[in-house]
């Protein structure tokens, strides 16, 4: 408590005063407090710096606000919860591509040079045959690759033709 606190408690209630020992300052004060709680926060739940209290703090803090946001969902206009993960259906043109990521690593530049060769002619090409599989199971029923081809860095995919390739 300070001292001007004190000396107003003092004239209000016409206590006596207790016999000052020490006068400190506010930070002081605070210092001294702050030390008091934390001793008794190791004492009582040990150290807070480990995993397993990291991890029990960081699950009660969560539960706390998945708490609140149910209660009052107004208040948390920005908070998501966790989506639910849909799975697509097994397709070959899946297979196709999940087989394009896991063998080559990546869906490389010719791939959306088609896409951008077929998206100038308007229309698909007489027969798709005349590309490989792969391509075939990326470019078919809509798949939309010119996001995936581009390089690291890149805003723009190569505007160079097929013809130059």
């Amino acid at each position: 408590m300070s001292y001007e606190a004190l000396m107003a408690l003092h004239q209000l209630s016409s206590v006596p005063l207790p016999t000052i020992i020490e006068v400190i300052s506010e930070e002081e004060y605070r210092r001294r407090a702050s030390r008091k709680g934390a001793r008794t926060c190791y004492e009582l739940y040990g150290n807070p710096g480990t995993p397993e209290g990291r991890r029990k703090g960081g699950q009660r803090g969560l539960g706390e606000l998945r708490r609140r946001v149910k209660a009052h969902p107004e208040l948390y206009p920005n908070f998501k919860s966790k989506k639910e993960i849909l799975t697509p259906e097994k397709s070959p043109m899946l297979a196709e591509l999940v087989g394009i990521l896991l063998g080559d690593g990546e869906i490389a530049d010719l791939q959306d040079e088609v896409k951008r060769y077929l998206a100038e002619i308007g229309t698909k090409p007489p027969s798709l045959e005349t590309f490989p599989s792969f391509r075939r199971g990326v470019l078919g029923r809509g798949f939309r690759s010119h996001h995936i081809g581009r390089r690291l860095g890149q805003k723009k995919p190569p505007t160079r033709s097929v013809a130059e390739a």
